[in-house]
């Protein structure tokens, strides 16, 4: 899981072995996908992951209604 507040890093999520890093850190990865559960914010995740990261792929938003697919190259 990556979020850019700092306080978070090398924390885990709640009640799960599942690390929270830097968006740096999780995109260095190079993921095929994204999943955005953060759907209020997406205009905003979306320019800092494609912009900043200079990633390419497709991002999953499964919230509110029905899921979305988008798709960046």
């Amino acid at each position: 899981m990556a979020d850019r507040a700092h306080l978070k890093h090398d924390t885990f999520t709640p009640g799960t072995d599942i690390p929270i890093v830097p968006p740096s850190q999780a995109f260095a990865r190079k993921p095929d996908v994204v999943l955005l559960l953060a759907w209020n914010f997406r205009d905003e995740i979306l320019a800092q992951i494609c912009g900043e990261h200079g990633w390419a792929g497709e991002v999953i938003v499964p919230l509110p209604g029905e899921p979305t697919v988008l798709a960046f190259a």
